[in-house]
């Protein structure tokens, strides 16, 4: 098991066009870029979000993606912390289907809301 590596999304959302970080009520929503690690493993990579946010995530919305031909469907599995959260990933016509192996080139557009 693994760990994603999360940036800031700058290649869409430039300083120059809209904030990376922007505040909602006392809420802050980050869009980052994640990738997954080359030893993904069942039971999905951890995504460190403590970087960005002081507590827990509210909400966390993933784009799937299409790579090689394969369709890549990720979840977030809330963990106990901003730092031990979970990013699952499927492929495939099944629900349950969890990949398995080297995901590292597979990024995924996300948006992060929380305090």
């Amino acid at each position: 098991m693994g760990n994603c590596v999360a940036t800031e999304a700058g290649a869409v959302i430039t300083t120059a066009t809209k904030p990376q970080r922007t505040t909602m009520g006392d809420r802050r929503v980050v869009f980052l870029d994640v990738a997954l690690s080359a030893a993904y493993a069942a039971g999905g990579d951890t995504l460190d979000l403590s970087p960005w946010l002081k507590s827990n995530a509210d909400f966390v919305d993933l784009e799937a993606v299409t790579s090689g031909g394969t369709v890549y469907r990720p979840e977030y599995v809330r963990g106990t912390s901003s730092s031990t959260g979970k990013l699952k990933v499927y492929s495939g016509a099944g629900q349950n289907n969890e990949v398995a192996g080297d995901m590292h080139t597979v990024v995924f557009r996300a948006m992060v809301i929380g305090k």
